[in-house]
């Protein structure tokens, strides 16, 4: 089972083109000014087989590809593979990943075949203080999307009550207004 802390079915800023995006929940880095601290917890959100993630991936029209986020996706990584590996049999969609870890530790034998299935790898520590968030790209060799990474993008997506839920890079203080806004409403 995969432990999941979000779903977002239809994102632009998380890859290219419409992605569906999975936010995985539990990571050991507790990186510096990560945007996501909700998912650091190991403590179970949501509970998926990687073929019911399949299939909502599947029922989603005009998408691109997938993305994996977190938290961080490669400490689920043997339940994923398995989701990876059925994406790519069965579909026409690329997968891109953020990960926590550097490309040099990836080195366990799940680790290296999920790699297989990636078109594009942002990886690194994050480092919100430091260019580029500290975060390097990896495009595998074997891939079909070169998704050229911009930590600068924001989506903003309000639902039918005026919720807003932010995805992309926005900063701290972009963050804070939307708050206040959201208090200000009518």
């Amino acid at each position: 089972m995969l432990n999941v802390s979000h779903i977002e079915t239809g994102s632009y800023v998380n890859g290219t083109g419409k992605r569906f995006v999975i936010w995985f929940q539990g990571c050991k880095f507790h990186c510096k000014g990560c945007g996501n601290p909700d998912t650091w917890s190991f403590e179970t959100k949501t509970l998926y087989t990687p073929h019911e993630l399949f299939n909502m991936i599947t029922n989603e029209s005009d998408l691109i590809g997938i993305t994996f986020s977190g938290g961080e996706p490669f400490l689920q990584v043997k339940e994923l593979v398995d989701l990876a590996k059925e994406i790519k049999d069965c579909t026409n969609l690329t997968i891109q990943s953020f990960t926590g870890f550097e490309l040099d530790e990836l080195v366990e034998e799940p680790q290296k075949e999920l790699l297989q299935y990636v078109d594009t790898l942002i990886y690194g520590r994050f480092d919100s203080s430091k260019p580029q968030n500290n975060q390097k790209i990896w495009h595998n060799p074997k891939g079909k999307d070169n998704w050229e990474f911009n930590n600068t993008d924001i989506e903003i997506d309000l639902d039918i009550n005026g919720n807003a839920n932010l995805s992309g890079f926005p900063d701290k203080e972009f963050i804070e207004m939307v708050k206040v806004i959201q208090d200000e409403r009518i």
